[in-house]
């Protein structure tokens, strides 16, 4: 009889827990599921219905200076979550920072194909994320980058030019000694250096940093294609060949420089255009130079020209006089006869 009355009991308990828990605000069932604030049939380990408020509230934000972590979302239509640590001072909130694993471990966020899956950094996203955006103004006036000294970090942030309105990547070379930054491919096994910005300013594309000539600022390994290339305030510009005290060459000599050396005088070689490369601005310039000296010789050589042809002009006269007189004497000579 009396184990007969304690199994009613035991199924009269559940069947009360198990009411109570779907119709009152608090619960705890004998299934061992619990709920607070709820108004429907508990089906999770732990189910929170804030109707009222926007955060369910770990920690006591009441006591000054006490951390508190609120989840929530921000309504119950928009699916959008929130996470916020909030330390109160007083009557005002002040809100906190959010650790994720400091101690180790990695954070993963997104969809995961395996129950562990292969965790690239300490954060790894699989999806898109967007990073940045005006709210994150680092004008010099608004953000101080002394935090990144010695870190090896990257700060991403907008408006370091306070003005530009740009994205913002500032990185720190840590216990490396150039910093910069990196891009390469990695495809079957291989790694494949695509670009890369060293803390001098040099920019190297498609080449590794051993074969990178770090007296230049832009290397490239391949061909470059464009619609202009501009040399700018390039100094010691080829006109002063026009200057009057300027010693243009003899013709004598650049023939002799030309047999004995086989190329103009203060123009490259082939040998040294082939182990050092050819610089545009130079040879360009030394083009001009050799043009303008050329023109000066046209004009040497039309002024010669000009002042022989008076010359012959002259001869041609004495010339047709004389063969004026030599007739005359012919037909003089002819009328005795």
């Amino acid at each position: 009889m009396k184990k007969h009355l304690l199994l009613v009991s035991f199924f009269l308990l559940m069947f009360v827990g198990t009411a109570f828990a779907q119709t009152q605000t608090n619960a705890i069932a004998t299934t061992g599921l619990v709920g607070i604030d709820i108004t429907t049939s508990l089906t999770a380990p732990l189910t929170v219905n804030s109707p009222n408020t926007s955060y369910i509230v770990i920690g006591n934000p009441t006591v000054t200076g006490y951390t508190s972590l609120g989840f929530g979302l921000t309504s119950q239509t928009s699916g959008s979550a929130v996470l916020q640590a909030v330390k109160t001072n007083g009557t005002t909130p002040v809100y906190g920072n959010i650790w994720l694993n400091p101690y180790g471990g990695y954070t993963s966020v997104g969809a995961l194909t395996t129950p562990t899956p292969m965790l690239l950094g300490a954060l790894d996203v699989s999806g898109a994320f967007a990073i940045g955006g005006s709210t994150g103004n680092i004008c010099p006036s608004c953000y101080s980058l002394s935090s990144l000294t010695s870190t090896g970090k990257m700060l991403v942030g907008w408006n370091r030019s306070n003005g530009l309105g740009e994205t913002d990547f500032i990185a720190n070379e840590g216990a490396g000694s150039q910093g910069g930054f990196w891009f390469e491919t990695y495809n079957s096994s291989t790694e494949k250096p695509l670009m890369y910005i060293l803390g001098n300013g040099n920019v190297g594309i498609g080449m590794a940093t051993s074969t990178f000539p770090t007296e230049y600022k832009l290397a490239v390994d391949g061909s470059i294609i464009g619609t202009a290339v501009v040399v700018q305030a390039y100094a010691n510009w080829s006109d002063y060949v026009f200057a009057p005290d300027y010693r243009l060459p003899k013709l004598s000599y650049v023939k002799k420089y030309v047999l004995l050396n086989h190329h103009l005088p203060d123009v490259p070689s082939a040998a040294i255009i082939k182990n050092k490369g050819l610089n545009l601005g130079d040879v360009e310039n030394d083009l001009t130079k050799k043009v303008e000296e050329l023109t000066l010789y046209l004009i040497q050589k039309d002024e010669q020209i000009s002042k022989e042809k008076i010359i012959v002009n002259q001869q041609q006269k004495e010339i047709d006089g004389l063969k004026a007189e030599m007739n005359a004497i012919e037909k003089k000579l002819a009328g005795r006869k």
